[in-house]
């Protein structure tokens, strides 16, 4: 389809404070801290933890799948593996570590971006944000706070005395043979000159950039079978089959985002519900030495600021599912959320993710003021989560005769719905949404269990 081409914004001025209204999250508050999430494997399992093929990327398998492709960025081995095989290769900062493909530049970008801060201020303290030749050159001669490094290495789980030597290894070789990587990170993102100073933008500008590099031919997308299922009060949360979240399509949408990224132009984005739409994104300033900015442009103009504490290829993940979402909301809901913001730490309170009203009347993208927070990185960016908290930003997160909906209707849509008004329409529209994704049988069923509820939705969804 032709679509208007996306004229490029100027980057906006730094986003005012925000204001957690309320926590909006999707579980219940656990009366302890939750445990740390298993290690992510090649394979994803279903409820009874029975290993499922690897056609969904509930696992990460696509992601997994690009990292193995950038380890062997420029790089010309005997036998190259193909993306299928090489889903479930893991090493270096998830970047392939131990495999005999892996090229220099690869093997020392991932260090300094897992590593960045390390590299950011030798000495220990509070750093910057940015890398100068002056601190690459303590750390190549060993003049650092070693056990500042090894400290933060150990809080990973990972091997402190490796690390720290690819951490020197890695100095040298952008002083040295890498000198021109180093050059062309720091004027990858276009903002000024060379004055052999790295910020961790220009890392995430120059990785799109070698990225977009990448020639692969990704697999046809496959046609799962999907089933619909009414929700009931039963369940915890609301959630939503993504077994068309394969792994192609995933791959397909974080090309395109990496694409955009490098290119600066309008892209062409298809969802997970086949729908092909022009996206722009543009990387911009970050938020402080942990976060990195984006702002992802629709095809109707609608735009949207991302700022990212998740690694490069999380990111690219991350702005993809976030895209995907996006793009399967109806024009006039857009507005419902301007900002979304990436973290890689569980929230304290078990949150996947909160939504939250801007705490000044000012905002350069207008609308609603709305953030998204996502938590714990890429695993809770799903689809029933986005729709959940976008739910909180249509209109003031409560319809009218909602209320009055929730007490003819009687049975909630899940145990969580029952904690307020809010949260009960905040999970039944991933439902809803889901169910027009079904077709007419699944919209006849939910329709009957939840009559008043679903007069409702459908004035929201079609604008009325």
């Amino acid at each position: 389809m032709t679509a208007p081409r996306l004229e490029s914004p100027a980057a906006p001025p730094r986003l005012s404070p925000t204001l957690r209204l309320e926590r909006r999250a999707r579980n219940v508050t656990p009366a302890a801290p939750p445990p740390p999430p298993p290690p992510r494997d090649l394979h994803a399992h279903d409820h009874a933890g029975t290993p499922t093929m690897d056609t969904r990327t509930d696992a990460r398998a696509a992601t997994r799948a690009r990292e193995a492709l950038l380890a062997r960025h420029f790089v010309a081995p005997t036998t190259a593996p193909t993306p299928e095989a090489s889903l479930g290769l893991a090493g270096i900062g998830g970047l392939g570590g131990g495999m005999g493909f892996v090229s220099p530049e690869t093997a020392a970008l991932s260090t300094l971006e897992r590593d960045f801060a390390t590299f950011d201020d030798p000495g220990g303290g509070d750093g910057d944000g940015i890398v100068s030749e002056g601190d690459l050159e303590k750390i190549a001669r060993g003049d650092y706070d070693r056990d500042a490094a090894r400290a933060r290495i150990e809080a990973r789980g990972e091997d402190a005395d490796a690390e720290l030597a690819r951490i020197e290894e890695t100095a040298q070789f952008f002083l040295g043979d890498g000198r021109e990587v180093f050059d062309a990170m720091d004027t990858a993102n276009g903002r000024g000159g060379n004055d052999a100073k790295v910020s961790r933008s220009d890392l995430f500008a120059y990785r799109a950039q070698r990225a977009a590099e990448l020639d692969f031919e990704i697999p046809d997308r496959p046609v799962p079978e999907q089933t619909f299922e009414v929700p009931t009060d039963d369940d915890g949360l609301v959630e939503t089959d993504e077994t068309n979240r394969t792994v192609p399509v995933a791959l397909e949408q974080q090309q395109a985002i990496v694409e955009a990224i490098a290119t600066g132009e309008p892209v062409a984005f298809t969802n997970t519900e086949g729908d092909t739409q022009m996206l722009r994104v543009e990387q911009l300033g970050g938020n402080g030495e942990d976060s990195v900015g984006f702002e992802l442009t629709t095809e109707d103009g609608t735009r949207y600021r991302i700022d990212s504490e998740l690694s490069v290829t999380d990111t690219h993940e991350a702005i993809a599912r976030i895209a995907d979402g996006i793009t399967q909301v109806p024009v006039h809901l857009r507005g419902s959320v301007d900002k979304f913001r990436l973290v890689a730490e569980e929230d304290p309170d078990g949150a996947l993710a909160s939504y939250g009203r801007s705490k000044s009347g000012w905002n350069p993208f207008g609308s609603t003021e709305g953030r998204i927070t996502f938590y714990g990185g890429v695993a809770n960016i799903t689809e029933s989560t986005f729709d959940h908290e976008l739910a909180h930003g249509i209109g003031d997160g409560l319809p009218d005769g909602w209320e009055d909906a929730i007490a003819a209707d009687g049975e909630a849509p899940s145990d969580y719905a029952k904690e307020s008004s809010r949260e009960d329409f905040a999970e039944f529209w991933p439902a809803y949404v889901e169910a027009r994704q079904h077709g007419e049988e699944a919209l006849a069923a939910l329709e009957a269990a939840y009559p008043n509820r679903f007069a409702i939705s459908e004035v929201i969804y079609g604008g009325a």
